[in-house]
C-alpha cells in the first residue's frame, strides 16, 4: 500500500494526543481536566486500531505472515527487557514471572497487535470472523479474570474492531453499489458497536 499523507497526518495527531492526555494525569483532580481525559481515552484507542486494521494486509499463513509476527514479537520482547532492567535498577522490579505473561505499561499495544495480525488469515472465513469477532469482544468485556494477563482483555475487546476494519478495507470497500448496501453497512455497523465494559 503506498502512503497516504492523510493517514500519516492522523497518525502523527493520536500520538501527539496520547502525548498529552498523559502529560495532563497529574492533574486529573480538576474537573475540567478530568473531562478532557476521559474524552480523549473515549476515542484514540478505538482510532489507532482502525487506522492499524485498514493498514493491515490481509494474508494467508506462509513466511511472510510469519515473518511479520516475528518482527512484533522481537519489538515486544526487547522492549519488556528493557522495562524489567529499567525496573530492576530502580529497585521496582516485579518479578520475572510478572515479565514473562504482563506486558508492561503500553507494551499492551504490541502485545495485542501481535496477536490481532494472528488473526489476519481468518478474513478469509467472511463475515462468520465478524460475528466470531463480536461475540469476542462482548464476552471480555464482562470476563473478570487478570485483564493484563498477555494483554488478553484487551485483545478481545478490541478484536472486533480490528477485524473489521481490516475486511471493510479487504472486502466491504471492494463492492460497486452504493455506500448502503447490504455488506458495506453491515460492516459499518459491527464497527460503530458500543464498546463493552473492561474489567479493572
Amino acid at each position: 500500500m503506498e502512503r497516504s499523507d492523510y493517514l500519516d497526518n492522523a497518525k502523527a495527531i493520536l500520538i501527539t494526543i496520547v502525548v498529552f492526555g498523559h502529560l495532563i494525569e497529574s492533574a486529573l483532580s480538576n474537573p475540567t481536566t478530568l473531562a478532557l481525559y476521559k474524552t480523549i481515552y473515549a476515542f484514540h484507542m478505538p482510532a489507532f486500531v482502525l487506522l492499524a486494521g485498514y493498514l493491515s494486509r490481509s494474508s494467508t499463513f506462509g513466511l511472510k505472515w510469519a515473518s511479520e509476527l516475528l518482527s512484533i514479537a522481537l519489538v515486544l520482547v526487547v522492549a519488556q527487557g528493557l522495562y524489567a532492567t529499567r525496573d530492576a535498577m530502580s529497585g521496582n522490579f516485579l518479578g520475572l514471572d510478572y515479565y514473562l505473561h504482563h506486558p508492561r505499561w503500553v507494551l499492551w499495544y504490541l502485545a495485542s497487535l501481535l496477536a490481532w495480525k494472528a488473526s489476519l488469515p481468518l478474513l478469509r472465513y467472511g463475515y462468520v470472523s465478524v460475528l466470531l469477532a463480536v461475540a469476542i469482544s462482548i464476552v471480555a468485556g464482562w470476563v473478570h479474570y487478570d485483564p493484563m494477563l498477555y494483554s488478553w482483555q484487551r485483545t478481545a475487546t478490541f478484536l472486533r474492531r480490528w477485524i473489521c476494519y481490516s475486511r471493510k478495507k479487504n472486502i466491504c470497500a471492494q463492492h460497486k453499489s452504493t455506500p448502503l448496501h447490504g455488506n458495506r453497512n453491515f460492516c459499518v455497523s459491527v464497527c460503530l458497536l458500543h464498546e463493552p465494559r473492561q474489567s479493572r
